[in-house]
């Protein structure tokens, strides 16, 4: 049994690692900013949206299984968010929207840590999904 444990703790890293589901400031999953689209992908899960040149200019997220290497994605509670970082290294914002100088609506709301925007956008402060874009 003592020789098992090393082979297991190795496998459970190994699978950890897994990068089809990590999520950086320049990539969620396969699909990278600023490179063409390879692959189809899954409208249920991803909303991806290219520029005139055919190159990913902007990422979203909506499935949960997606993290960044903190373990911050969908789901994630901006509360806990928040309280596990520096003052300094997020910032905080509504998406609102506006016609002139006037408020229309609300969106929800933002953290972006890292160049990267977790979304709230039913207010509930959980995660909806999250958005990486080129800026």
């Amino acid at each position: 049994m003592k020789n098992k444990i090393p082979f297991i703790i190795c496998l459970i890293l190994f699978l950890s690692c897994n990068d089809d589901y990590i999520i950086t400031k320049n990539k969620i999953g396969n699909y990278v900013l600023n490179e063409k689209l390879k692959d189809k992908f899954n409208k249920s899960v991803f909303d991806i949206k290219l520029n005139n040149d055919d190159l990913i200019k902007s990422i979203i997220v909506t499935n949960p299984n997606y993290k960044t290497v903190d373990g911050f994605g969908v789901g994630t509670n901006l509360n806990i968010l928040k309280k596990s970082l520096k003052e300094n290294e997020y910032i905080e914002k509504d998406l609102i929207i506006s016609k002139g100088n006037h408020k229309i609506g609300n969106l929800g709301t933002t953290i972006i840590h890292n160049e990267i925007t977790f979304v709230d956008k039913d207010n509930d402060d959980l995660v909806d999904y999250v958005w990486i874009q080129k800026l």
